[in-house]
């Protein structure tokens, strides 16, 4: 289905009204392990813990989701924290969680290749998730809303997952 709104311009706009929130979640301490040159399996398995908390009540409302919250639960990488998303008011809260959930696969194509070149001290450890990145194609939803409506709710994804990773640590 074609977007009303041209993919290309919409995701740069919100990538640049996000910019500080997700530069502070890639540098969280439950993020940063997965872009570090030296790690243990632990902290691995704990940053995928974490993710897997936001990824399964996600991928109950978006069928896109699905199949990378099931490599997840293969890898017996399911967090033991319950969580609830907040509540979509709208269609911009819809886009923008989506915008940020798929904005992820994209990272987690790169992290795949930079965890591949790293994990020599780490033979048990699997890819799997971040390689099903790769199978996420175009945006998953069609782009009925201009990117400043989405703005905001983008900025509040980004938070809730700050907010989520702060609780993580503190229940850990």
């Amino acid at each position: 289905m074609p977007s009303i709104y041209p993919n290309e311009a919409w995701t740069a706009e919100l990538r640049k009204g996000t910019r500080d929130l997700h530069h502070q979640l890639d540098t969280h301490p439950l993020m940063r392990t997965l872009t570090s040159q030296s790690f243990d399996f632990s902290e691995y398995q704990e940053s995928l813990a974490f993710m897997s908390s936001i990824w399964a009540p996600f991928a109950q409302r978006f069928l896109w989701a699905r199949p990378l919250n099931r490599v997840l639960e293969r890898e017996c990488l399911v967090s033991t924290r319950e969580i609830t998303l907040p509540p979509f008011n709208d269609r911009t809260d819809e886009l923008a969680w989506q915008y940020v959930m798929w904005g992820s696969t994209k990272g987690g194509r790169m992290l795949a290749r930079h965890l591949q070149t790293h994990q020599a001290n780490e033979p048990a450890l699997t890819l799997n998730f971040f390689k099903a990145c790769a199978d996420v194609g175009s945006f998953p939803d069609l782009i009925d809303r201009p990117a400043s409506d989405c703005l905001d709710s983008a900025r509040h994804v980004f938070e809730y997952w700050l907010y989520q990773a702060e609780q993580h640590q503190v229940t850990t």
